[in-house]
């Protein structure tokens, strides 16, 4: 089976001071990145299906908090101020290789990442600093594939291939478990339902399909929309405008809205 991260990079929304870095070739699989961003103006950050473990320093270069930001199901508004902050953003299926925490009730939530990633705080103040070089060693040791589930994986796969429009019966068939199995696995390893992941996975294919200069009744063909209303009412849903508003907010801040990856 070709890796799930390449087959799927989900994407937020760019945006000035906002910056991405790829992780070393082995926690690629699992990191979709690291990022760091110093808000200059409002900004928005669309749902991208992800979990991120984010830093947050003071002006004057303290880290004040570490949370985890669990997967969201709709766009949030950033203000400008304080510091830098200072991210690590997991693919949702593999946050669970170096968290033995379930996830279940924490869609759209903040959590002291202490409650995720025990001991984070005591290797903090041991000299861990929250940069890209200090956190891939970090989680290079947490690592652990063992706890890897066969059968989520392959939902998630069928998931991914079908573009989110595979139905929750064939991904339970194809992952080899009941339908009631499925989703109680979604919800501990992800914090969210099948169906809900599938929405998302549509949702940024969607996005990447539009910004690259697809139609929009072209779309709701492909991805098994009704129409092209049902279409712009389930993406404005995510992303809190209809696509034509959001490829015109790209273009304003000139901030590209997929990676070279895209074909």
């Amino acid at each position: 089976m070709k890796e799930l991260s390449e087959l799927y990079k989900p994407i937020t929304t760019r945006r000035p001071g906002y910056s991405e870095y790829a992780p070393a070739p082995p926690l690629r699989p699992f990191v979709r990145c690291f990022w760091e961003s110093a808000e200059t103006s409002p900004a928005l950050v669309i749902p991208d299906s992800c979990m991120d473990l984010i830093f947050d320093f003071a002006p004057d270069g303290r880290l004040i908090r570490c949370g985890l930001c669990t997967v969201d199901d709709r766009a949030r508004s950033i203000l400008p101020g304080g510091g830098k902050k200072f991210g690590v953003r997991f693919y949702p299926w593999s946050i669970g290789l170096f968290s033995r925490v379930s996830f279940a009730g924490t869609k759209n939530g903040y959590f002291p990442a202490e409650e995720f990633f025990p001991g984070l705080e005591k290797e903090l103040q041991s000299g861990l600093n929250p940069n890209a070089e200090h956190m891939e060693k970090y989680l290079a040791e947490r690592l652990d594939k063992d706890r890897q589930n066969p059968g989520l994986m392959n939902a998630v796969y069928a998931v991914i291939t079908s573009g989110g429009t595979a139905k929750i019966p064939d991904i339970a068939a194809y992952a080899y478990v009941s339908e009631r199995t499925l989703e109680r696995c979604f919800r501990e390893h992800m914090g969210i339902s099948p169906k809900l992941f599938s929405s998302l996975v549509r949702y940024q294919m969607v996005w990447r399909d539009f910004s690259h200069g697809a139609a929009e009744l072209d779309l709701a063909e492909k991805y098994g929309y009704c129409d092209q209303a049902h279409l712009i009412n389930d993406f404005r849903k995510f992303h809190s405008m209809a696509p034509e508003y959001a490829l015109k907010m790209s273009e304003f801040y000139n901030t590209p809205t997929a990676d070279p990856w895209y074909t």
